[in-house]
């Protein structure tokens, strides 16, 4: 019973954002990016035609898509999603008319949580598929090893979502305007960016710890980790390999991320709702 309602406020929650064109605009970014990198690879392929080298230009713009596409972009597109979402009700003056039907603030919550994974989905296995289409098109490397590209798109579209629900928090406890949302968004992935930014060239256990214990960045390298023995080994550094977290220790960062911020978003959408 408990999942059918659920459904059903998904489908009313897909219902309101499919009036918002910038959903789509968002959306299109799946097929802009990748098709900006692959013809940006174009120019930097050589004359090699070796098996090897092709799949390593494919790799290439498959790790860049991951790296900016989805790890820099998709947290801010997040965010952006689930500011419409967290706002809709309250720009459109309908939050008082939640009350006269049997729907909990958490079921509703939910509801627009789930709504950010279908989000994060689609636009990772879009992505996804956008490279290969494009890497084809433009002649750029060769396309390989979709079946287990696609997999992972999954899995990260999952794990971003979780990742990123520190953003979802800080919207909700501000709870100003859609404008100061979209900056939190973008402050919280270049955070990210800028903490990874501080590794340098120096890698020892104590920074590894502290980079891995930041969500987004473990999940970047937990992912990159999974990948490497289905990639191409040229595009890899050796710092690569010592930053990879464990499946348990990003498993345990994930579920504390979830949990806490579950409970702070609950707590305070309930005092923003009163």
């Amino acid at each position: 019973q408990g999942a059918k309602e659920l459904l059903k406020l998904i489908k009313c929650e897909f219902w309101k954002l499919k009036r918002k064109r910038l959903l789509y605009a968002l959306m299109s970014l799946s097929l802009f990016f990748p098709l900006i990198l692959a013809y940006m690879a174009k120019a930097g392929t050589g004359a090699d035609t070796t098996e090897h080298y092709l799949q390593t230009r494919f790799d290439y713009v498959y790790t860049m898509m991951l790296g900016y596409g989805l790890v820099f972009l998709l947290p801010c597109l997040i965010g952006i999603i689930a500011a419409i979402l967290f706002f809709i009700e309250r720009d459109c003056d309908t939050s008082k008319n939640l009350r006269t039907i049997p729907v909990t603030n958490t079921q509703l919550i939910m509801a627009k949580i789930s709504m950010l994974f279908i989000f994060s989905i689609t636009f990772c296995l879009i992505s996804t598929l956008s490279v290969a289409l494009f890497c084809k098109l433009f002649h750029v490397g060769m396309v390989y090893g979709m079946a287990y590209k696609i997999f992972m798109s999954l899995i990260f579209g999952v794990l971003i979502v979780a990742a990123s629900l520190p953003i979802v928090f800080l919207i909700i406890y501000f709870n100003k305007s859609f404008l100061l949302s979209i900056l939190l968004a973008f402050f919280y992935s270049i955070f990210n960016w800028g903490i990874l930014g501080t590794v340098g060239t120096s890698i020892s256990a104590a920074k590894i710890a502290f980079l891995n214990s930041f969500p987004v960045i473990c999940v970047m390298n937990w992912t990159s980790g999974s990948m490497m023995n289905h990639l191409q080994k040229d595009n890899l550094l050796p710092e690569a390999y010592a930053i990879v977290p464990t499946t348990f220790h990003t498993i345990f960062i994930m579920v504390i991320t979830v949990i806490l911020s579950l409970w702070l978003i609950i707590r305070f959408y309930k005092k923003w709702t009163r």
